[in-house]
């Protein structure tokens, strides 16, 4: 976890290793999401409290999973990703949530969620960078929307 550029103070985030927030209070604060989901390739962790806090939110009003594709990410892996280091993932900032239940179409327990209910739930629970990647299930796409906590608003892609 080098060259991190950090919004807030160090103490606004968690960071260290996923596997050692594997502590009581962990489940009691975030019940929907294990400290891995959370964590870059390598284990590393950088996630802005804020951001969890508000994610955990809004899994608890959405009702159903929600699966990350992505948080926390290093440069390097970000790099990997063919993002940019502008990027708020490697900030700690960033969620990339998939537009489904983790299952695929065909799958009787198969559930596509609307990316819009899930945008309108973002933005309520205050993430103002809001990216739309829509599934193409017949290209193997599975679509997902990006959120993040930046210091302005922005958005792209379409529904």
């Amino acid at each position: 976890m080098t060259h991190q550029t950090r919004y807030w103070p160090k103490r606004a985030y968690y960071h260290g290793m996923a596997a050692s927030f594997a502590m009581p209070w962990w489940p009691e604060r975030y019940p929907n999401f294990r400290p891995e989901e959370f964590a870059a390739d390598d284990g590393s962790l950088l996630i802005l409290v804020e951001a969890a806090d508000a994610l955990q939110a809004m899994r608890t009003e959405f009702g159903a999973p929600l699966i990350l594709n992505s948080a926390y990410r290093t440069f390097e892996q970000n790099r990997r990703a063919g993002s940019t280091d502008t990027s708020m993932h490697p900030r700690g900032h960033a969620f990339d949530i998939a537009l489904h239940n983790g299952r695929w179409p065909g799958d009787p327990k198969f559930i596509a969620y609307d990316g819009r209910a899930l945008e309108a739930l973002a933005r309520k629970h205050g993430f103002n960078g809001i990216g739309r990647y829509q599934a193409d299930y017949d290209r193997g796409k599975r679509g997902f929307i990006h959120t993040d906590k930046r210091n302005r608003a922005a958005s792209w892609g379409s529904w």
